[in-house]
């Protein structure tokens, strides 16, 4: 019988990452190329490569908590009622709940609790802002507002890299914390044609990995990796926000009733 001891973390992590993509055949590539930006996010940082590997993994399992969220509202394409939006909020405290018993894993558990919070404060679960929201969380962020924006899906266009970027770039300092985003947006603009190049630690099995059903539009693979019909024109921007404000259409919740984060949650 194997020895505990000889088990790959990492791949243990992958192969809890499919029990998520079961429930959400659309998200399928999400958390990989979360993980892709985050750790290439970590190197800009000038993290010690241990942290950047941790992060990596962190990125593949920051949305395990939505297994805990009915597939009625996990899966509901329409708007969501102010109730259904607070219970997919709880997606981020789930899956901290997951790993903060775990000897060894609490800040894995603290970096997922908090890849939510905004930078002035008005993210989730905790409300924290500025540099009390972990930098970890501040780069996850940034990764997964980018994905779920450059993301073809069946009922939304994905944004090109310009308008990504200008997005991004409108949210420093109010959702994304400011150094990570210029981080972020020095990385972009050395890299016009998308982030699929980059050195990233496994970016050619990711590659060979990428289901179909999910294309990847703009994002950290650049153009998608098949042709298909053109979505209809999608506009940036859609429902009203309670605060007066607007919110992106930048994936599945842009319909929230009562209004949400760019590209999140």
């Amino acid at each position: 019988m194997p020895r505990l001891e000889d088990i790959d973390f990492h791949l243990f992590i992958e192969s809890m990452l499919r029990t998520i993509e079961l429930k959400d055949v659309y998200t399928a590539g999400h958390s990989r190329r979360v993980s892709e930006i985050a750790e290439q996010l970590c190197l800009e940082c000038g993290m010690s490569e241990d942290d950047c590997e941790y992060l990596h993994v962190v990125g593949h399992v920051h949305d395990i908590g939505k297994i805990g969220i009915a597939d009625g509202v996990l899966m509901k394409s329409g708007k969501l009622t102010a109730a259904e939006y607070l219970l997919i909020q709880q997606h981020t405290v789930i899956g901290a709940s997951i790993f903060e018993n775990l000897p060894g894993l609490d800040r894995m558990a603290d970096i997922i609790r908090h890849h939510h919070e905004r930078f002035d404060g008005k993210g989730y679960p905790d409300g924290l802002n500025g540099e009390a929201i972990p930098l970890e969380s501040a780069i996850i962020a940034v990764a997964d507002s980018f994905d779920a924006m450059t993301t073809y899906r069946p009922y939304k266009a994905a944004l090109t890299l310009e308008q990504a970027h200008g997005e991004i770039r409108r949210n420093r300092g109010t959702q994304f914390h400011p150094d990570v985003c210029d981080l972020f947006l020095g990385l972009l603009e050395r890299h016009p044609d998308g982030l699929h190049d980059l050195p990233c630690r496994s970016n050619a099995t990711l590659l060979r990995q990428a289901p179909d059903d999910c294309i990847h539009a703009a994002s950290v693979f650049g153009p998608p990796r098949r042709p298909g019909p053109a979505p209809s024109p999608a506009p940036l921007f859609t429902d009203a926000r309670a605060d007066g404000g607007t919110i992106p259409d930048s994936g599945r919740y842009r319909h929230v009733a009562n209004g949400s984060s760019l590209g999140q949650p």
